[in-house]
């Protein structure tokens, strides 16, 4: 008959409680690499394509308001104002359609066009700027499809790459691209001063 040593109790336990350990470790690791994949991957394409970007912008609307976009990008001869769309599964919408819909596990549901907000943002920058090469863009990362076809205005982050190869090897405009980009960052660094002290963010 095999009797437990009592005496080493305790260092098992502490050993199994540290192997638990190692393992949810290393679950939720790589739980998160795949749940940040994709912006990963986005701030990548970013970074190797742009001549300089910002992030997290903030805009007044004109009627007392803010826009908020999540990229503005510096390319040779544009400039790219994106926004991240995180929907998942099935999304049927078009660029003049005001409500789109997403369908995931046999679930609908509607929400706004958002290519809306961009678009008016470029408009309004455009028009403060006197340029007109500021491109408005909704990127969709890898949980979307579009059964029924892309509306003009998205992106997808698997052709993503592709297009931003294709816009860095714009040269035309170079020269009035960068000085809009300078026009723009000062007005972005007004716009953020005058946010943070309306909301009193710090």
């Amino acid at each position: 008959m095999t009797y437990l040593n009592t005496e080493n109790m305790p260092v098992l336990i502490g050993l199994l409680v540290a192997a638990i350990a190692v393992v949810i470790a290393v679950i939720l690791f790589v739980r998160n690499l795949r749940k940040t994949a994709d912006s990963r991957n986005i701030s990548t394409v970013i970074k190797k394509y742009s001549d300089a970007y910002e992030r997290d912008v903030v805009f007044p609307d004109g009627i007392g308001g803010y826009f908020f976009i999540d990229y503005l990008i510096l390319l040779p001869g544009r400039i790219l104002a994106l926004n991240i769309s995180r929907m998942a599964g099935y999304v049927f919408g078009g660029d003049n359609i005001e409500i789109w819909t997403q369908v995931e596990n046999n679930k609908s549901a509607k929400f706004k066009n958002p290519l809306e907000d961009v678009k008016h943002f470029v408009k309004l920058a455009a028009e403060q700027l006197k340029f007109d090469g500021i491109t408005a863009r909704v990127l969709f990362d890898s949980k979307s499809e579009f059964p029924k076809g892309v509306p003009e205005g998205v992106l997808q982050l698997a052709n993503f790459n592709e297009n931003m190869t294709a816009w860095a090897a714009e040269k035309t405009a170079a020269d009035a691209t960068k000085k809009a980009w300078d026009k723009l960052s000062a007005l972005l660094s007004e716009s953020r001063e005058r946010y943070n002290k309306e909301t009193g963010a710090v």
